[in-house]
């Protein structure tokens, strides 16, 4: 054996442990890269999850406070009467209670039949309607505009009035004092949740 062949014998150890070194070296540096990719990807899911989480927890706060009103706006509506079945003996019992307070001497009054506002079916707050056809005889222009704001603060329902006439009746005697009539249309709105949906 010659003596490059010696010395090519005694650096092929270290040639082969050097190679060795750095094939383990770069399969570590991948491997670690690999690992920080890994552990990246978790990172972004935990953040992403936790987004998440926060966004639900959001709606659900934002979801408790628009119960809460509901409910608050529904007891409201309850206790003035809005809310519920119409109560028609309540509604006239009013409207006599009224004209016996301001002494209108005629009054005539007629509820049409209750009809919903909304037909779409399926809607947890049904509103509906009932007109009212009211004529009376108040003493003066000032009663007559007290009545009707007296009616829609004691009725338990959002009274609209739709249309009123004011005019002086016919007298056969001339001179004598002409009474005033008032023929009016109100709409009593009232809401009935519907049971199904609660």
């Amino acid at each position: 054996m010659s003596q490059r062949q010696h010395h090519f014998v005694r650096l092929t150890k270290p040639l082969f442990g050097l190679t060795a070194s750095l094939l383990l070296g770069v399969a570590l540096a991948l491997w670690s890269h690999n690992q920080a990719e890994e552990a990246e990807q978790a990172r972004d899911a935990c953040r992403k999850s936790k987004n998440q989480i926060e966004l639900r927890l959001h709606q659900a706060a934002a979801e408790k406070n628009e119960l809460g009103g509901r409910a608050s706006l529904y007891q409201e509506l309850r206790s003035t009467g809005i809310a519920g079945k119409d109560n028609r003996f309540i509604w006239t019992e009013i409207l006599d209670s009224i004209a016996k307070a301001f002494q209108v001497r005629d009054i005539h009054y007629e509820f049409a039949p209750r009809i919903p506002l909304d037909k779409t079916s399926g809607n947890a707050w049904p509103y509906f309607s009932s007109t009212l056809h009211l004529q009376f005889t108040p003493l003066h222009e000032a009663d007559f505009l007290t009545i009707l704001a007296d009616i829609q603060r004691q009725a338990p329902a959002l009274v609209l009035l739709r249309s009123c006439h004011l005019s002086k009746t016919q007298s056969l005697e001339e001179g004598a004092i002409r009474p005033l009539h008032a023929d009016c249309e109100m709409q009593w709105l009232t809401t009935q949740p519907d049971r199904r949906e609660q």
